[in-house]
């Protein structure tokens, strides 16, 4: 089987951007549980 460089780069890129994505919800979360803890912690 021959490898094809475009269909490689393509699904490469559709992964990386479906990292990425899956990074800034992560951050997104981690800044919400921060601010929870902070207001909790603050009372």
């Amino acid at each position: 089987m021959r490898f094809d460089i475009d269909n490689f780069r393509a699904g490469f890129g559709a992964q990386m951007a479906r990292i990425k994505d899956n990074l800034q919800e992560l951050s997104r979360a981690q800044e919400e549980m921060r601010r929870r803890i902070d207001s909790f912690c603050a009372r």
